[in-house]
């Protein structure tokens, strides 16, 4: 019986990292709980338009109604380098004093983000954290491209802290369209 129990928590917790839904049966009951019922912290990258040859901005924003703590976080972003490239990453309006937005592109349709504190660091607010902009290459096709978004979070120890995440996009449009809505 106390097999099923630690099993049960294991087979919770691998489905609330994994983000779907797992039956747990314990002695005649079935239990189902999916991911997004498990309320965690969400990490989402929004979303802009804009014609070839503009520049683009995505916000990158932080929601934790769970209570969680959560001092640090990492973003990986992905997305097309044959329609955008990275202009630059900037603190959003709402990061903590004290706290440093760390970038670098770590290849050619990949940005890596982190958000950290090498002093006290505090729980992070709710808002805006960091703003990236990106400029719509001139070749881009009209179209709508996907900007994906790995999330990862920690606590003050540096512990792992379940976190879930929404992409974004970008809607490319003729300029014909941007100029007359």
């Amino acid at each position: 019986m106390r097999l099923i129990s630690v099993l049960g928590l294991f087979v919770l917790s691998v489905a609330a990292c994994t983000q779907v839904a797992t039956p747990l049966k314990t002695d005649s009951s079935t239990t189902t709980k999916a991911a997004s019922q498990l309320h965690l912290p969400m990490l989402t990258v929004g979303s802009s338009a804009g014609a070839p040859g503009e520049q683009v901005q995505i916000a990158l924003s932080f929601l934790n109604s769970t209570g969680i703590q959560v001092t640090s976080l990492s973003a990986d972003i992905a997305f097309d380098d044959a329609a955008l490239e990275i202009i630059d990453a900037k603190p959003g309006p709402d990061l903590l004093p004290g706290y440093q937005l760390l970038s670098g592109k770590s290849a050619s349709n990949l940005l890596r983000l982190g958000v950290i504190s090498f002093s006290a660091p505090k729980t992070i607010k709710d808002g805006v954290i960091a703003t990236v902009n990106f400029r719509v290459k001139p070749e881009a096709k009209i179209g709508n491209t996907k900007v994906t978004l790995k999330p990862g979070a920690s606590d003050a120890r540096g512990n792992f802290v379940a976190i879930s995440g929404s992409n974004g996009l970008v809607q490319i449009m003729p300029q014909e369209l941007k100029k007359n809505p």
